[in-house]
């Protein structure tokens, strides 16, 4: 079975990482050079002595201010967030927040001030009371845009968050489902297989069924090595093919000729694993077991349109009148037609039709993926 990493459930008390300290140096970088200008304004028409170097210090400090401010404005977001039944009591604490800021703020206006040079220290509690009454109603707007921007960004993070787990939850359904049908899908070939072998063993035949046995250790060991894939390259599962057929041929007393054409970008292509097996299972039992002549099975795979596609087709007496009800009831068509859904879903085909002059042909065809390298 393929690891899957599971995901916990979304804490709604998280922590959201806030954002850097040169994105909001960046950010705020917008609203302080127009408070430079505003601040610019403002002193000419108040105190046209001052030198504008000066005033442009005292306009970037105090919106650059909210570069401090914002992580504590972001973690009071965090707290208080605005929704939920406590929602007018969020609101009102972060109104009282917005005027705590806007203070502060008005006391970096003053602090830059007098270390300028272009208000007294004396004259602490009129200056910081002046720059607050022209602040409040821009500190409150900008405290209130800070707020609502981290609810954004939290409720974005947690939905991601919850369509990433949602996602994790999907793949460990379909891994779950995949490994269930595989499951299914192996001892029923090895129930049959075994019933071969003991077909041969009471005729009395135990060279071959020896011979047999070897090839069904060659089978078993591919398919433990094979045990935590789902898709395998086209070549390994080809490969198994041989000594299936080969205990298949024990079987039936006579030889099958298996021929295949897979050029180089088919062979490395991806394919359900254990896909081929059944369906030549049902070739042999349903087609060439009962033919009088040599049976001949022939693959063929091809690339194209960014598409596998595999054709299987072979000589044998051809498809049975009820051969569609008697495929819902078995494992191999129904099987395989449901591992490819839960695979690639709609993208996968697997067509079933009689051949020309006789036979039946059946064909495969996936999305074309190769493994990473």
């Amino acid at each position: 079975m393929a690891n899957v990493v599971a995901m916990p459930l979304v804490d709604a008390a998280a922590p959201v990482p806030g954002a850097r300290l040169r994105t909001r140096l960046a950010v705020w970088s917008v609203p302080a050079v127009m408070g430079v200008l505003y601040v610019q304004r403002l002193g000419a028409a108040r105190e046209p002595g001052v030198s504008t170097w000066k005033l442009m210090l005292i306009g970037l400090s105090i919106w650059y201010a909210w570069v401090l401010f914002t992580p504590i404005v972001e973690r009071l977001a965090d707290r208080w967030p605005l929704r939920g039944r406590r929602l007018a009591w969020h609101v009102a604490l972060h109104l009282s927040g917005s005027v705590v800021f806007t203070a502060l703020q008005a006391f970096t206006a003053f602090l830059s001030s007098a270390l300028l040079g272009t208000a007294p220290w004396s004259l602490v509690g009129f200056v910081v009371v002046e720059w607050f009454l022209v602040l409040l109603p821009a500190g409150v707007v900008v405290y209130g845009a800070v707020v609502a921007f981290r609810q954004a960004t939290v409720t974005r993070v947690r939905l991601e968050q919850r369509e990433r787990h949602a996602e994790q939850l999907m793949l460990a359904l379909r891994d779950a489902q995949l490994t269930a049908l595989r499951a299914q899908l192996q001892p029923h070939f090895l129930f049959n297989t075994l019933t071969a072998i003991t077909a041969l063993v009471r005729d009395g035949d135990s060279v071959r069924a020896a011979s047999a046995l070897e090839q069904l250790s060659v089978l078993l060991r591919s398919a433990l090595r094979a045990s935590d894939h789902h898709e395998v390259p086209l070549h390994e599962e080809v490969a198994r093919l041989g000594p299936y057929l080969r205990i298949e041929e024990m079987r039936l007393g006579r030889e099958v000729l298996f021929t295949t054409d897979v050029p180089a970008d088919a062979a490395d292509a991806l394919v359900p694993a254990w896909i081929l097996q059944p369906l030549v299972e049902n070739s042999v039992r349903h087609g060439l077991r009962t033919s009088t002549k040599g049976g001949v099975l022939q693959l063929t795979a091809r690339v194209a349109a960014d598409a596998l596609h595999i054709t299987l087709r072979d000589n044998g007496t051809g498809l049975a009148p009820n051969w569609e009800q008697r495929a819902t009831l078995g494992y191999g068509l129904s099987n395989s037609r449901a591992r490819l859904a839960a695979l690639h879903g709609e993208r996968a085909v697997l067509e079933v039709r009689h051949a020309a002059p006789h036979g039946v042909e059946v064909t495969l065809v996936l999305p074309y993926r190769r493994e990473a390298t």
